[in-house]
């Protein structure tokens, strides 16, 4: 899945919404003076509003002088329009929003391990449909649902009874039992990248290499504002890179993968840890071997980000993950790696730089991405008639 991160030309139905949810209940003639159109032209937006359960129209109000009361319309604020739930080997994240864009409801909880990621889907949904029927929002008019998991979702993962990965048709089913309307399913970390680029460390710069340490190392790519998946969906698998002289089995079925010596759990098992608050504690008190270590599988992930920077010459890397959030020097040790295999005698001017959003930022972009693809694709399709 692709992701135009230029500021997209809001619809009239997203002015609608946008002036709605900041002004009182207006009518007709006041909304087609205070943006510009026709009464047909609104009349038609309004309508399909209405149908999405995103505008409610109010009866029997008169507002000034004599005649029949007019109809005014106001936004429904409490009426859930996109779906957004992101599961990373961290945390299991949703969050609703409504036609507007306002967040209704946002859950973050901590994941269980092992992680099913269909029963994680599952829960998560159940969690916010729980939520939401607590604080009073509708969710009966659920439009788009956005769906992040920390696996390969691509259009042709392999999916033999035997493997580690749910198929996008299992996921489909999940989200269907509770919530209905168009999904749009990625990767975790595409997702998270999104929304860096979005609201995040990213913002303002058109090409972004985004790469999270974490229980596994994932990464996406922004060139000149565009995010993309590639051909078919597995743009960013940096922790399946062969690492020079590391033979080590990974869980993809290859050997030597950079996650088998980079990850969390990679690094906690040559540290002989337990924990990554254990590994903390141990760089924090200045141990050597764990130091070593740490700089040696740095090293390897700067090499990899390296070979990508030569290819797309990217202004910005985005260090993320629970890996820097917990031990912020990986960010340095990433860095050295980095320019020690860019080519010397050229500038490249890449900043490093933090993350600065977590899981909730991500379920929004999950939220954005199928609301705005779903538009994209009707938009497309409209024209086509």
């Amino acid at each position: 899945m692709d992701y135009d991160l230029h500021a997209a030309v809001p619809s009239l139905e997203d002015q609608i919404t946008s002036y709605l949810g900041e002004n009182p209940p207006a009518s007709r003639a006041e909304l087609c003076e205070a943006l510009g159109v026709s009464r047909t032209t609104l009349g038609r937006a309004i309508t399909k509003l209405i149908d999405a359960h995103a505008v409610i129209s109010l009866k029997g109000e008169e507002k000034t002088g004599a005649g029949r009361p007019s109809t005014l319309f106001t936004s429904a604020r409490s009426c859930a329009y996109s779906l957004g739930i992101v599961i990373s080997r961290a945390s299991f994240a949703g969050v609703l929003l409504n036609r507007g864009g306002d967040v209704l409801i946002a859950q973050s909880i901590p994941a269980s391990h092992p992680i099913n990621y269909l029963e994680a889907l599952d829960a998560t949904g159940a969690l916010l449909l729980e939520r939401a029927r607590t604080r009073g929002v509708i969710t009966d008019y659920v439009h788009t649902i956005g769906v992040g998991l920390p696996v390969p979702m691509g259009s042709n993962v392999s999916h033999s009874p035997h493997s580690p990965y749910p198929s996008r048709e299992s996921v489909t089913d999940i989200i269907s039992r509770r919530w209905k309307g168009s999904i749009l399913i990625d990767t975790t970390a595409r997702l998270c990248a999104l929304s860096e680029a979005l609201w995040g460390a990213g913002q303002g710069y058109p090409s972004i290499l985004y790469v999270r340490l974490s229980n596994g190392i994932g990464a996406s790519l922004v060139v000149s504002y565009h995010l993309s998946g590639g051909d078919l969906g597995f743009t960013g698998e940096l922790g399946h890179m062969r690492v020079p002289d590391v033979h080590t089995p990974c869980a993809c079925g290859k050997e030597g993968c950079l996650e088998t010596l980079a990850s969390i759990p990679a690094l906690c098992a040559q540290c002989d840890v337990s924990s990554l608050s254990e590994l903390a504690r141990k760089v924090s008190n200045r141990d050597s071997r764990t130091l070593s270590i740490l700089e040696h599988a740095m090293d390897a992930v700067g090499a990899c980000c390296a070979n990508a920077a030569l290819l797309i010459n990217p202004r910005a890397i985005i260090v993320a993950g629970e890996l820097p959030e917990a031990i912020p020097q990986v960010s340095d040790m990433l860095a050295h790696g980095l320019e020690r295999e860019l080519i010397p005698a050229m500038k490249w001017n890449i900043d490093v730089v933090r993350a600065e959003l977590g899981p909730l930022a991500a379920a929004q972009a999950a939220a954005y991405a199928a609301t705005t693809t779903a538009s994209s694709i009707k938009k497309e399709h409209e024209g086509t008639r």
